[in-house]
């Protein structure tokens, strides 16, 4: 996340890859595999790479097409500012089931 630039980016070409990603990896799940995990490194994510447009795209998105598949969510890295920004996009996006979210690494807030 620390190479994106919110200032300098295509929000409408950004969507479609991340569209195109998750049904790249919706294709190729397995059958017997009932909820996936997504992992979000935030490793030097800063002001200009903090994008809550396109972080409420992406749960807006999984919640209205993915809610069956949605499991786990970990965050490596997550600085502080993380949080409060889960708390607004989760409490506009209606997500079942709720989400289980994870925050790993040294920047965490161990929430």
């Amino acid at each position: 996340m620390g190479l994106h630039d919110k200032n300098t980016r295509d929000l409408e070409l950004t969507q479609m890859m991340v569209v195109y990603n998750s049904e790249f990896g919706r294709r190729y799940m397995s059958p017997t595999v009932e909820y996936k995990t997504s992992v979000f490194d935030c490793t030097n994510i800063g002001h200009k790479s903090l994008d809550i447009q396109l972080g409420k795209f992406i749960a807006q998105m999984g919640a209205e097409n993915y809610p069956e598949t949605m499991g786990r969510l970990v965050v490596y890295n997550a600085p502080f500012i993380f949080w409060a920004s889960w708390c607004v996009c989760s409490s506009i996006v209606d997500v079942h089931p709720p989400v289980a979210t994870y925050a790993a690494g040294s920047q965490s807030t161990g929430r």
